[in-house]
């Protein structure tokens, strides 16, 4: 009987949470759990599963990820330790005693064998300061109140477009912590919140169109595209103003 591999998968609450408070009923609740489950064990879903199945599989796909990922460098960095030669075996006689006489270093790797400059009177050295390795700058996670939009966004945006005849996957962040950083990447701080309402707008707007091939809605944006350089959400400002109008009107 083999023994079964403990697995250490880590999850993100906010992408975890921000994805299932977007889901409807227990329906999509259950096929968000299995395309999450398939997606840490490293299994597959069709290409037409439902959409809370979807999103599901790619946040766990991406723990079983970032799991192989650690797995294997701890795997280089074991071969690098016994590549090393200290664990073969010595067949000789070694000499255990700490002096040896004859034996000079040649290249001394610490400056404390190099005479040093004595200091003036009154003046007493100061211990070396460790240099910090730099951190990687880690983006912040996206605001408490914007979670809902970004999970709705991530979750309704088109897997599948219609163009000219032809059934076009969409490029898309599968995480509303990924859909996040894109903004901050490319959106200014003042402009963040209005550029998600204009992609919940923009996709109010894909509702109205007429369908294409197997039902798809044509000529969809793709989620990277939109918010990327070309700035394609700041077409969308006017209807969101209108959207906001309504809300105080009604």
């Amino acid at each position: 009987m083999t023994r079964a591999r403990c697995w250490k998968l880590q999850i993100n609450l906010d992408t975890f949470n921000a994805a299932y408070a977007a889901l409807d009923g227990p329906q999509e609740q259950s096929e968000f759990l299995i395309g999450l489950s398939r997606g840490m064990n490293g299994g597959k879903v069709k290409d037409d599963c439902p959409d809370s199945m979807a999103v599901g599989f790619a946040i766990g796909g991406e723990m079983r990820q970032e799991a192989e990922g650690f797995r294997m460098a701890a795997s280089i960095n074991g071969s690098k330790r016994k590549s090393n030669g200290n664990h073969q075996t010595v067949h000789h006689e070694v000499d255990q005693t700490v002096h040896h006489p004859g034996h000079p270093i040649l290249n001394p790797q610490s400056t404390n064998l190099v005479p040093s400059t004595p200091l003036p009177p009154g003046k007493e050295s100061s211990p070396s300061r460790a240099r910090q390795s730099a951190k990687k700058k880690e983006s912040l996670p996206p605001p408490e109140h914007l979670l809902p939009k970004l999970g709705t966004i991530v979750k309704d945006w088109p897997r599948r477009s219609d163009y000219k005849g032809v059934i076009t996957p969409i490029s898309l962040l599968a995480r509303p912590a990924d859909l996040w950083s894109r903004i901050e990447k490319f959106v200014p701080e003042a402009d963040r919140e209005l550029a998600v309402d204009c992609g919940l707008v923009y996709l109010d707007d894909l509702d109205t169109r007429e369908r294409g091939v197997a039902g798809l809605i044509p000529n969809v944006c793709a989620m990277t595209n939109f918010y990327g350089e070309a700035e394609l959400w700041k077409k969308m400002i006017v209807r969101v103003d209108e959207k906001r109008a309504e809300r105080g009107q009604s």
